[in-house]
Protein backbone atom coordinates (compact mmCIF):
# COMPACT_ATOMS: atom_id res chain seq x y z
CA UNK A 1 0.00 0.00 0.00
CA UNK A 2 2.86 2.38 0.79
CA UNK A 3 4.47 1.73 -2.60
CA UNK A 4 1.25 2.50 -4.43
CA UNK A 5 0.98 5.77 -2.51
CA UNK A 6 4.54 6.75 -3.41
CA UNK A 7 3.92 6.00 -7.10
CA UNK A 8 0.69 8.03 -6.97
CA UNK A 9 2.51 10.99 -5.41
CA UNK A 10 5.27 10.79 -8.01
CA UNK A 11 2.67 10.72 -10.79
CA UNK A 12 0.91 13.75 -9.34
CA UNK A 13 4.28 15.55 -9.25
CA UNK A 14 4.90 15.04 -12.96
CA UNK A 15 6.78 11.73 -12.82
CA UNK A 16 4.12 9.65 -14.56
CA UNK A 17 6.72 7.18 -15.86
CA UNK A 18 7.89 6.18 -12.37
CA UNK A 19 7.96 2.42 -11.86
CA UNK A 20 8.25 0.21 -8.79
CA UNK A 21 11.47 -1.80 -9.24
CA UNK A 22 11.23 -3.63 -5.92
CA UNK A 23 10.87 -7.06 -7.56
CA UNK A 24 13.05 -6.34 -10.62
CA UNK A 25 16.16 -8.55 -10.67
CA UNK A 26 18.18 -6.08 -12.76
CA UNK A 27 17.45 -3.36 -10.23
CA UNK A 28 18.60 -5.57 -7.38
CA UNK A 29 21.87 -6.32 -9.15
CA UNK A 30 22.77 -2.94 -10.61
CA UNK A 31 20.56 0.11 -10.14
CA UNK A 32 21.77 0.79 -6.60
CA UNK A 33 25.12 1.79 -8.18
CA UNK A 34 23.70 4.38 -10.58
CA UNK A 35 24.24 8.07 -10.01
CA UNK A 36 23.35 10.96 -12.28
CA UNK A 37 20.38 11.16 -14.56
CA UNK A 38 19.25 11.56 -18.12
CA UNK A 39 21.19 13.81 -20.49
CA UNK A 40 19.80 17.31 -21.16
CA UNK A 41 17.01 17.35 -23.74
CA UNK A 42 18.94 19.74 -25.97
CA UNK A 43 21.86 17.28 -26.19
CA UNK A 44 20.05 15.42 -28.99
CA UNK A 45 20.72 12.07 -27.34
CA UNK A 46 18.42 9.19 -26.65
CA UNK A 47 19.51 7.15 -23.68
CA UNK A 48 19.39 3.37 -23.70
CA UNK A 49 20.26 0.84 -21.00
CA UNK A 50 21.49 -2.64 -21.88
CA UNK A 51 22.20 -5.64 -19.71
CA UNK A 52 24.65 -8.31 -20.84
CA UNK A 53 25.68 -11.63 -19.38
CA UNK A 54 28.68 -13.61 -20.54
CA UNK A 55 30.52 -16.72 -19.32
CA UNK A 56 33.01 -15.71 -16.61
CA UNK A 57 36.48 -16.86 -17.61
CA UNK A 58 39.92 -15.24 -17.93
CA UNK A 59 39.87 -12.51 -20.59
CA UNK A 60 36.08 -12.46 -20.98
CA UNK A 61 35.65 -8.84 -19.85
CA UNK A 62 38.57 -7.70 -22.06
CA UNK A 63 37.00 -9.49 -25.05
CA UNK A 64 33.63 -7.89 -24.30
CA UNK A 65 35.15 -4.40 -24.06
CA UNK A 66 37.14 -4.96 -27.25
CA UNK A 67 33.93 -5.43 -29.21
CA UNK A 68 32.39 -2.12 -28.15
CA UNK A 69 32.34 0.60 -30.81
CA UNK A 70 34.84 3.44 -30.41
CA UNK A 71 32.29 6.19 -31.13
CA UNK A 72 29.71 5.09 -28.55
CA UNK A 73 28.93 7.67 -25.88
CA UNK A 74 28.85 5.45 -22.80
CA UNK A 75 27.94 7.41 -19.71
CA UNK A 76 27.67 4.44 -17.35
CA UNK A 77 29.34 1.04 -17.24
CA UNK A 78 28.87 -1.28 -14.29
CA UNK A 79 30.58 -4.63 -13.93
CA UNK A 80 31.07 -6.50 -10.72
CA UNK A 81 32.58 -9.94 -10.33
CA UNK A 82 30.91 -12.07 -7.70
CA UNK A 83 32.97 -15.17 -8.40
CA UNK A 84 30.10 -16.87 -10.20
CA UNK A 85 30.12 -18.55 -13.60
CA UNK A 86 28.41 -15.53 -15.26
CA UNK A 87 29.67 -11.96 -15.61
CA UNK A 88 26.93 -9.30 -15.55
CA UNK A 89 27.30 -5.89 -17.16
CA UNK A 90 24.92 -2.93 -17.22
CA UNK A 91 25.70 -0.31 -19.88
Amino acid sequence: RERAGILRQLGESGYADAADLTDNEMAKLHVRHLVGGAPPEDAGLSERVYRFEFPERPGALRQFLGRMKFGWNITMFHYRSHGTDVGRVLV
